[in-house]
């Protein structure tokens, strides 16, 4: 579990900095120890990732995407099935589901419902999402996710320092998509 590796390492100050999503602030730390939402900033701050700052470009970058809810073709009860997806996607049933469990709303219409609207974090991410895009519409992103996931897991759990992490996934994305496709900023 990576992801639970370096919350972990995070928790415990032995690590400064990491990138994760939205989902952070409600899964950074277990239950058992999760502090109240009003004390989470003393704790865990954000900031959005800059964007590249050519002309023409938004100030930030950010993707989304990653989760659903579906009825299977199969299902026993496919007019219960689907009555169960209606109410869990309406205004209300979604921002009061997703509001209590400190995720994103994709419905812009969340933020009128109290109980989403209390969460500050929500509020304040959701800002970002005019500047999203899709993130499996990138070709390649399944692949660099991968490679991003790997270097993260070589630090925590193998023991390696950032750099030969870094010099590991930049080796793994230019045998993958090639070195003229891959831009080392420093």
């Amino acid at each position: 579990d990576v992801w639970g590796e370096w919350r972990r390492l995070m928790r415990e100050g032995k690590m400064g900095i990491g990138q994760g999503g939205a989902w952070e602030w409600a899964e950074f730390w277990p239950e058992a120890i999760r502090p109240p939402e009003e004390q989470r900033s003393d704790f865990l701050g954000w900031a959005p990732v800059p964007g590249s700052g050519d002309p023409g470009t938004p100030p930030i970058q950010t993707i989304s995407g990653g989760w659903t809810v579906a009825m299977k073709k199969e299902a026993k009860n496919p007019d219960l099935a689907w009555e169960f997806l209606r109410i869990l996607n309406s205004k209300e049933g979604l921002a009061k589901w997703l509001g209590a469990n400190g995720k994103l709303s994709m419905r812009k219409d969340s933020v009128e419902v109290p109980e989403y609207a209390a969460n500050e974090f929500l509020m304040e991410i959701g800002k970002l999402l005019p500047y999203s895009t899709y993130r499996d519409a990138l070709a390649g992103y399944t692949t660099v996710s991968h490679y991003v996931q790997q270097a993260m897991e070589k630090v925590s759990v193998d023991g390696l320092s950032a750099a030969e992490a870094t010099e590991w996934y930049k080796n793994k994305l230019i045998e993958e998509f090639g070195k003229d496709q891959v831009e080392t900023i420093r």
